[in-house]
């Protein structure tokens, strides 16, 4: 008998001790880089009045699909392979491509113009072997390419990288400093205008001087023949005779719509653009939004666009179109809706949250939220309410596709949100924390690890300074498992990351 309780204390030793997790604080690597950002531009009442009508089009076209394309507020910022990109549309449209060891960045642009780099990295003196921070400006290299619109782009580990561009109507754009000084020149040319209504306008008028017409002989008399051109004589010659019409450039009826990914090689080379039908094919769709653009290890990338379908199974009548493509630019997968891949629940209507795609295994892992379909006598279950979610695999690799449910999440971690995959296949979500976890100085994040079969393994802590011009934290998961935070903050961009 003291034989068996002492083999069912160790069994339920082993077994608390598996399910206990560590708890690891992340500290931040040596190198920091600041980028300065463009000041934001706004459309002039002007511009908007003239534009209008193609504004609305264009809106009406995107409205219609009852979705707005998500990646228009994606982050503009990417890591990979030791480089961190940044896209504007701003007053240039343009890519900046920096190695985060140092040495040239790139600027793809149209316009060559000074960027503001700063880089921060630790170094040791030779006489006292201290550690100290360096600062150091690194300067850009230009290639010349003029984007229409960057809606999202996307680097792969090699260093090639891809850009989704859409044309479409666009309006004139002007920085707060130039709307202000549009405000003072359009004051004064009302000023102007109002002191010459008050003008007598009937003095100082000169008669009119009657012009000789180049072309006839002064000698003979004038006459039709002798009119080279059959022209009569301008009265004045200060007065065209038919003044030309003005030349209206750049406007936006005159613009086709077309959505194209771009590929650009390492050193910012264009080399061929894609479409639904691959390499050089037809544009995509413009009626469904970019949901998803990604380049995994192996530099397949991938493409998912979101639309509306009123058969839709999902709860927001939500299908999402995938397409992989490979490094040569061909299509190798196509899917017109991948929610058919998500088991139903009894009782339930479904939304897709959050995708992810993992970096080596080909899968995609979708956290799908359920909702009761029957009604609940408590208030908080009847209204827009998950009351289960599940993180579920499916693997591309598989032509059935098969869904493996890793994990279910339920009553506090139906608030966890879904951050990324490393290329182990291990999970990892954001844990929301009360207020009370922060102080003036620092915000306190966790995150929770999951294994591939989706248990526990560890939660990684993070303190980030808590500064009150900090617009907003963007976090990614690199492939080796380091958390990469980019900050908004005032009129920079600033990349860490944490180990």
């Amino acid at each position: 008998m003291i034989k068996y309780s002492a083999i069912l204390l160790s069994l339920s030793l082993l077994i608390f001790i598996s399910c206990e997790q560590s708890l690891k604080t992340l500290g931040k690597e040596s190198v920091s880089i600041e980028i300065s950002l463009d000041k934001p531009r706004f459309p002039s009442q002007n511009a908007l009045e003239k534009y209008q009508n193609e504004l609305l089009i264009n809106y009406r076209r995107q409205m219609n699909n009852h979705f707005m394309d998500t990646s228009y507020g994606a982050p503009p910022t990417r890591y990979a392979g030791n480089y961190i990109y940044l896209k504007s549309n701003a007053q240039d449209k343009k890519i900046i491509k920096i190695n985060v060891n140092g040495g040239n960045a790139l600027l793809l642009s149209n316009k060559n113009h000074k960027i503001n780099i700063l880089r921060y990295f630790e170094e040791k003196s030779i006489k006292d072997n201290k550690i100290f921070f360096r600062k150091e400006n690194l300067k850009s290299t230009h290639k010349n390419y003029k984007f229409d619109y960057i809606q999202d782009f996307y680097p792969a580990e090699n260093g090639d990288f891809y850009v989704m561009n859409h044309s479409f109507p666009q309006i004139p754009f002007q920085t707060e400093e130039e709307l202000e000084k549009a405000k003072i020149s359009e004051k004064k040319q009302k000023n102007i205008k109002k002191d010459n209504n008050n003008k007598d306008l009937t003095k100082n008028i000169k008669p009119p001087v009657i012009a000789q017409n180049p072309l006839v002989n002064p000698q003979t008399p004038h006459n039709k023949n002798n009119n080279l051109y059959n022209q009569t004589p301008p009265i004045a010659q200060n007065i065209p005779v038919n003044p030309p019409k003005p030349v209206v450039k750049n406007n936006p009826q005159n613009v086709k719509q077309e959505k194209f990914l771009l590929k650009f090689d390492k050193n910012g080379n264009f080399l061929y653009k894609i479409g639904k039908t691959g390499k050089n094919g037809l544009p995509f769709d413009l009626d469904k939004g970019l949901h998803l653009i990604y380049c995994d290890k192996n530099n397949y990338l991938y493409l998912i666009f979101k639309s509306y379908n009123d058969k839709s199974p999902s709860l927001f009548k939500e299908s999402y179109e995938l397409f992989r493509i490979t490094p040569q630019g061909n299509i190798d997968i196509h899917e017109n809706d991948i929610l058919k891949w998500v088991p139903a629940e009894k009782g339930f209507v479904f939304n897709l949250s959050e995708i992810q795609i993992t970096p080596a295994s080909q899968k995609l892992l979708f956290h799908i939220k359920y909702y009761p379909t029957t009604k609940s006598n408590n208030s908080k279950e009847r209204g827009f309410n998950p009351t289960l979610s599940k993180l579920i695999f499916i693997d591309l690799q598989n032509k059935s596709y098969k869904s493996d449910v890793i994990r279910e999440l339920k009553n506090e971690e139906l608030k966890y949100s879904l951050l990324g995959v490393n290329d182990q296949d291990e999970t990892y979500l954001n844990i929301p924390l009360p207020e009370s976890k922060n102080t003036l100085q620092h915000k306190l994040y966790n995150i929770q690890v999951l294994t591939p079969s989706g248990r526990n393994k560890e939660i990684k802590s993070l303190l980030l300074e808590n500064n009150p011009e900090d617009t907003w934290h963007w976090f990614s998961v690199g492939l080796n498992g380091e958390l990469v935070v980019f900050t908004k903050r005032s009129q920079k961009m600033i990349f860490n990351y944490y180990r």
